[in-house]
């Protein structure tokens, strides 16, 4: 009965909201996947996975993590200037990652033995910013559950990197058109949203230094614990890139990047979108409620991994060399062990929103330390085997730590349970 009302809920239609959003918004980046996997080598796109290895561990934090503040105050005008705090501390981030390119970039470039990288490591500050500034009007979008409005903002962002994948695709600087076209939608999606969030009464009369100061200091549990912990998080996700390319060829970290983002994006579409109306539902509902909307979650979670486990398992490595041309069934061969990893990730990620509440916040922040400390040993070493058993490795601590962190959120919903 409860899963039946999970299902006809408000917050099935807001997560099918973001889904859709997140899917027109992928298919014309996936639709031309093809086409770009016939003009862009593995080794171009083994320098964008670098680019976005990098961009995604600093991102992840660029806001320390007071988006997810954004969400919980009872007060509109608290969720304004949380928003501002949030864009100003981004700021901030990108500047001094400005000052890491600057004075550091050559000698990370040298260690992950890609120079190529180089150039473009100078558009990453600017993309910084604006990722914090999407994720803090995301969430802000998400309070006020406007979900139709990210999903547009979506659509419109994977329309601009797909047009500027192709039209770029003729300038043969390295990996030009697949950056600047990543570049170019992070654009898009912010003009977009700050325009609606000013339509929909977005208010910056009521943004004062004072009060912005006081929300920082009430809500600081955010930078100070959640913030190491997804840190540790992200490089912990994004290690493999890095290792695989200071160990293998940039045509190694291609084909893997590659495989993880195709098979990935049907999985994330769906894990991304449930993820934050979760946040905003358990946020709000009694915590005695929360347990059960867990466990029915994670059950619809685990029965859609399993068709796709079977058919990548089965036959990964022929679709992609049927659909991405044969250069490529390297990547599809990757597939077929990654999916394990990828499947799992699935169905953790959404649910670990309920460590991102006040009261379990240190018990993620563990796991994240224990999980950046056993990939990071795993990877390094297995750094002299061949590349499949390298992977093979990688899928299995990824498997190990997962199962051990769904262990970890069950627990807490269940605690939250008898609070309420």
């Amino acid at each position: 009965m409860f899963f039946k009302s999970m299902i006809n809920s408000d917050f099935s239609k807001n997560v099918l909201t973001l889904m859709t959003g997140t899917t027109l918004a992928q298919i014309v980046p996936l639709a031309i996947s093809p086409i770009l996997t016939r003009i862009y080598s593995p080794r171009e796109f083994g320098i964008l996975a670098l680019y976005m290895a990098v961009f995604a561990i600093i991102s992840g934090v660029a806001t320390l993590r007071y988006e997810l503040a954004i969400i919980q105050p009872k007060s509109n005008k608290d969720v304004d200037r949380l928003t501002v705090v949030s864009i100003v501390i981004t700021f901030f981030v990108s500047f001094i990652t400005f000052l890491g390119v600057v004075y550091l970039g050559e000698w990370f470039c040298i260690i992950v033995s890609n120079l190529e990288l180089l150039p473009w490591l100078n558009l990453l500050p600017i993309s910084i910013f604006l990722s914090g500034c999407f994720q803090s009007l995301n969430y802000w979008f998400s309070r006020k559950t406007q979900y139709i409005d990210i999903a547009v903002a979506k659509v419109y962002r994977g329309g601009a990197v797909g047009t500027i994948n192709l039209a770029a695709s003729n300038i043969k600087v390295d990996a030009f058109g697949l950056i600047i076209g990543f570049f170019v939608g992070q654009v898009v999606a912010i003009a977009i949203l700050t325009k609606k969030a000013f339509r929909l009464g977005f208010d910056f009369n009521q943004i004062t230094s004072k009060k912005c100061l006081a929300l920082a200091n009430h809500y600081r549990k955010f930078p100070l614990l959640s913030t190491p912990g997804a840190l540790l998080n992200n490089a912990a996700l994004h290690m493999p890139i890095m290792l695989l390319s200071r160990f293998f060829e940039a045509s190694n970290v291609g084909f893997f990047n590659f495989s993880f983002r195709i098979i990935g994006a049907p999985f994330a579409l769906i894990s991304g979108a449930l993820g934050q109306v979760l946040l905003q539902k358990i946020a709000t509902v009694a915590p005695s409620e929360v347990h059960d909307f867990v466990v029915a979650t994670f059950k619809r979670l685990v029965l859609i991994a399993l068709l796709p486990i079977i058919l990548v398992f089965a036959f990964g490595e022929d679709i992609f060399a049927f659909v991405f041309s044969e250069e490529w069934r390297e990547a599809g061969k990757y597939s077929t062990i990654l999916i394990f990893s990828i499947a799992i990730r699935f169905v953790a990620s959404p649910l670990s929103m309920v460590l991102a509440l006040d009261q379990n916040i240190k018990v993620g922040v563990a796991w994240q330390g224990i999980s950046f400390v056993s990939v990071f040993t795993v990877l390094y070493l297995a750094k002299e085997l061949p590349i499949m058993e390298f992977i093979f490795f990688f899928v299995l601590q990824d498997v190990l730590m997962y199962s051990l962190y769904l262990c970890l959120i069950l627990r807490a919903s269940k605690q939250m349970k008898y609070c309420g």
